[in-house]
């Protein structure tokens, strides 16, 4: 209910919904939904409605009609004074088994009051030779993760008390369909009949169905339900007909083992159940079949209980283990609990002997592990057994790297105090320092500057850690390396400078923040992209209009209002050509003038918006009187050309009715260059920098390795007319030539 209230896409849908008056419900519900919005039911009401439910069930049933009306049970005990339905419900099938008048009579004499009276007595009434199992089966369906299906729940209490299994001690189905005729199908579910039932069995007092006493039962279930499967079984490509519990129990189990481990019995059972190849073989080749994560697939015994948790089976293993095997059995346990947080099978592990630099997996070391994981016990256990704090591990490198990066503050202390060296390079993100900015945890970089980590490194990519606090938008982590007097003109080798890396991503504040610390906002990149571009073609209008504000004041930097990069493109050509209409509408409304500008061929944002069957942005630009609508590229093509080849029957009758109103006769299909244009393809890859369709770069076109850094690419139809890059002379290459 919290995750529907709290949808702000559900905020429209109205509920109504109702409760008995649960403490859970008083403390968390009502304000969710605020008071004024609770109302308490009427109880005179509520008693009256029980009373009709209790008649009308008396009337539709054939034994209770035939044996009592709804006056004798008034008169007996008024069934609905501060009851419920479900204790009704009880009461009803309760007298339902009486066989005669006689019998319903000293029943009504002796109902209990109040439903865990009831839920008692029922309990007791159950005959001696089967409480045992009849509370098995209560204990799993209390603690049960995932339905329990009719047919698992036979095979739960087939189990013998002294462990064994035999398929022949099950049910038969006519046993099922007389205590429950609606249960048929393979797959139809046991639960318990209400809410109130669980209840029941959980209160204090009900020590059999608490977690631990029915953990222990359930594993006990479980192991010795999975020993006796038949090994053929996993390897059936059918329904699990012939064992249905199987499934249920690899899943499950593994749940239960942890609170079941207060049994020494039942540590034992478990310790025996994975030392045994055939039973361990079992459960792995049922967990891969049934796709359970994490799989015990290529674990030792030893490895799984370090995963997951198993404190006692652990020791037990390690105890039981001779002097030869031990060493083994230790390989990879200390990475597996570093990774999970088990430190009291972390403490275990070491006191047996087991190596602390250890290398194994992914994660390579235990405390590369820990520190990924944020477990500061267990990283100050491993480095006082001596872990190699600078050793190179995992993804991040170090572990002080993989501890920066997650946001693990206190665990990069530990490392630090320990002596772990701040400027150590590796892995993907090169430095700690670099880890902790791209995820703009400032403390740790914080922490880091004041251990004397370098601002000036960069990793094998090329950025710097400026490059990438400014890319990511972490305004604070920026300004703390700017103060620490990083170089805000700083550019890579494409010249991407850090404005035009914020400008990209959109990142408002970081783009305030260098433009108050005197960046350039004319500074161009390699295919002379300005900030103010970078912005324009990723849509983010908030960083435009900073820049129209705050530009033209900066009497340092002047910004050109409309720039242009290599082929002639302003950043309105790259917004219209985009797709971002308030970007275009913030720059028409600051320089209108700009809207006919042509780039290197010929188009204009207008045509641009044409070609792309934006209809929202053609009919603005027509509101523009000075807007030329008829004007050609290189090739003769019009804004109409482009509509009417591709289809665009709206943007068509738009400049049709436009050109009419000012006297115009648009040129169409027929005063172009002709050309065989394919079909439109949506894609990622690229597009012509020459007619700006899109092309796969699987596909088959040309590009100019120098223009544009090698990223200018000719549509194969534009380049058969004698289209060509920004200078003639350059050699165009075929990319996916006879496809």
């Amino acid at each position: 209910m919290e995750s529907f209230i709290s949808n702000p896409d559900l905020a429209h849908v109205q509920v109504i919904t109702m409760s008995r008056p649960e403490v859970e419900f008083i403390r968390t519900f009502r304000d969710w939904i605020n008071e004024t919005n609770c109302i308490s039911l009427n109880k005179k009401l509520i008693n009256a409605n029980i009373r009709s439910y209790i008649g009308i069930r008396i009337k539709q049933s054939k034994k209770l009609k035939k044996k009592m009306d709804f006056n004798t049970v008034r008169n007996t005990k008024d069934p609905g004074q501060s009851r419920s339905f479900r204790w009704a419900a009880c009461q009803l099938d309760r007298l339902e088994t009486c066989l005669d008048r006689e019998a319903l009579e000293a029943a009504l004499r002796s109902l209990p009051l109040g439903l865990d009276a009831k839920y008692t007595r029922i309990l007791e009434n159950i005959p001696q030779e089967r409480q045992k199992k009849a509370i098995r089966l209560l204990q799993f369906l209390v603690h049960a993760q995932s339905p329990l299906s009719i047919q698992a729940a036979v095979d739960v209490i087939a189990v013998r008390l002294d462990g064994s299994f035999d398929p022949d001690d099950r049910l038969l189905n006519q046993q099922i369909l007389r205590e429950h005729p609606n249960a048929t199908g393979d797959y139809r579910v046991l639960q318990l009949a209400h809410f109130s039932v669980k209840e029941y069995l959980l209160r204090p007092g009900a020590k059999l169905f608490h977690k631990v006493e029915a953990s222990i039962s359930i594993i006990q279930t479980f192991l010795s339900y999975l020993t006796c499967v038949e090994k053929a079984y996993c390897h059936e490509e059918e329904p699990p007909h012939r064992f249905p519990l199987a499934a249920w129990a690899v899943c499950e189990w593994m749940n239960h083992a942890q609170p079941a481990e207060a049994s020494k019995e039942t540590v034992t059972t478990i310790v025996d159940f994975l030392q045994n190849p055939k039973t361990f073989q079992l459960w792995n080749s049922l967990a891969i079949k049934y796709q359970i994560s994490p799989s015990p697939y290529l674990a030792s015994p030893l490895e799984w209980a370090c995963l997951m948790g198993l404190v006692s089976t652990a020791g037990k293993i390690l105890s039981d283990a001779s002097d030869f095997d031990a060493p083994v059995l230790l390989n990879a346990s200390p990475l597996i609990a570093s990774w999970q947080g088990h430190k009291e099978i972390i403490q275990i592990l070491l006191d047996k002997g087991a190596n602390a630099n250890t290398q194994s997996g992914e994660f390579r070391t235990a405390l590369y592990a820990a520190s990924f994981s944020g477990h500061k016990e267990i990283v100050q256990k491993l480095l006082d057994k001596g872990a190699n704090f600078n050793a190179q591990s995992g993804e991040f490198g170090t572990a002080l790297c993989a501890a920066s990066y997650i946001g693990h503050r206190e665990i990069v202390q530990i490392l630090l105090n320990q002596g772990a060296e701040v400027d150590t390079q590796s892995g993907e993100l090169s430095t700690a320092l670099k880890a902790a900015s791209e995820r703009g945890h400032k403390e740790i970089v914080q922490t880091l500057l004041e251990k004397g980590a370098s601002i000036q490194l960069h990793s094998s990519d090329g950025l710097s850690i400026l490059d990438v606090a400014s890319r990511r938008g972490h305004t604070e982590v920026v300004e703390l390396l700017l103060e620490k007097r990083a170089d805000v003109a700083a550019m890579d080798e494409l010249g991407e400078t850090l404005l035009y890396k914020a400008s990209q991503w959109g990142h408002k504040q970081v783009v305030k923040l260098l433009l108050e610390k005197g960046a350039n906002v004319g500074t161009t990149t390699a295919t002379g992209m300005t900030p103010l571009h970078a912005a324009s073609l990723g849509g983010h209008v908030e960083a435009v209009k900073l820049f129209l504000e705050t530009g033209n004041a900066n009497a340092k930097h002047r910004m050109n209002a409309s720039p242009e990069d290599d082929i002639g493109r302003t950043p309105l050509f790259l917004a219209s050509f985009s797709g971002y209409m308030t970007v275009v509408n913030t720059l028409l409304t600051q320089h209108p003038t700009t809207s006919d500008w042509k780039d290197h061929y010929g188009p204009t944002p207008l045509s641009a918006a044409a070609r792309k069957d934006y209809t929202e942005f053609v009919q603005s630009f027509l509101t523009k009187e000075f807007v030329d609508i008829n004007s050609r590229d290189c090739f003769g093509r019009t804004p109409l050309w482009w509509a009417t080849r591709n289809g665009y029957e709206e943007v068509s009758r738009l400049l049709t009715e436009s050109g009419k109103e000012r006297g115009l006769s648009l040129d169409g299909i027929e005063k172009a260059i002709e050309v065989k244009m394919r079909p439109e393809m949506d894609s990622e890859d690229g597009y012509c920098d020459i007619c700006l369709s899109s092309v796969f770069m699987t596909g088959d076109f040309y590009y100019c390795s120098v223009c544009m850094r090698g990223g200018f690419a000719i549509c194969l139809d534009f380049f058969t007319l004698g289209g060509h890059c920004l200078e003639e002379s350059h050699e165009r290459i075929r990319i996916g030539e006879g496809k």
